[in-house]
């Protein structure tokens, strides 16, 4: 009976680390970072809550970070080794090959060497490339035009959109977004914790709106219906999938 720690380890140890390394990533635990000086990137090997001693799932996700943003974001300077949690923008792998909850799986039935090819295949094929593409920041923007765009915290974005692209489409997101927080609170928040949530949240927009000298309109009930994206239904299809393991 194969050891599946042993066989997840030479994935790591073979596979995944001699490729990152050769691209200049550093490495603690399962997490890879390479730095950029004002932005940085990140790898995370993510192992599922469900995995047993008879069965090891992982997926692999990635991130893209500007340390000006997460400071100002979050109050505090980010770690020197900063996680794919830590990012602005974070993309599991699924995003990359259009099979969006993909996870390996280790198990009895695994053919090891198969699967280590797989994800050769999938760290040279698609990782990388992304990686590559987006050392320069101001490529980010094409994410947010993605057909299947992954989450990104609305305050993140907004400021990325500011530094990285056109300050009027920054500042349109930035009204989408409260306009969408207030008409959610004044139409669906209920119970006290709900609403103390959506008031915290508006306030924080508020916030950002005066630090950054944006004027923030509120829209016709009528109006704000037309233009909806729904930004609150990506955060659920968003955190539903990665709970799902």
């Amino acid at each position: 009976m194969s050891d599946l720690n042993l066989e997840y380890d030479s994935i790591i140890k073979e596979v995944i680390t001699p490729i990152f390394k050769n691209f200049g990533f550093k490495k603690i635990g399962n997490n890879f970072y390479r730095d950029f000086g004002e932005t940085g990137q990140a790898f995370n090997i993510q192992k599922s809550k469900w995995n047993s001693k008879d069965e090891k799932d992982f997926v692999f996700n990635l991130g893209l970070i500007d340390k000006s943003i997460y400071k100002e974001v979050n109050g505090i300077e980010v770690t020197k080794f900063p996680k794919e949690v830590d990012c602005e923008i974070r993309v599991r792998l699924g995003y990359l090959t259009d099979v969006t909850n993909e996870w390996y799986k280790l198990n009895s039935n695994t053919e090891l060497p198969e699967l280590k090819s797989k994800i050769k295949n999938d760290i040279t094929k698609y990782v990388i490339p992304f990686f590559e593409n987006f050392r320069n920041p101001e490529n980010w923007l094409e994410i947010f035009e993605w057909k299947n765009e992954p989450y990104t915290y609305p305050l993140s974005k907004f400021l990325i959109i500011k530094k990285y692209g056109n300050t009027e489409e920054a500042v349109n997101f930035l009204n989408k977004v409260y306009n969408e927080a207030i008409s959610k609170y004044r139409n669906g928040e209920t119970d006290r914790i709900n609403k103390e949530i959506g008031l915290n949240w508006i306030e924080k927009i508020q916030d950002l709106a005066r630090k950054k000298s944006v004027e923030l309109r509120i829209k016709h009930p009528i109006e704000l219906k037309k233009d909806q994206t729904n930004i609150w239904q990506k955060i659920k299809e968003n955190w539903f999938s990665k709970i799902k393991h």
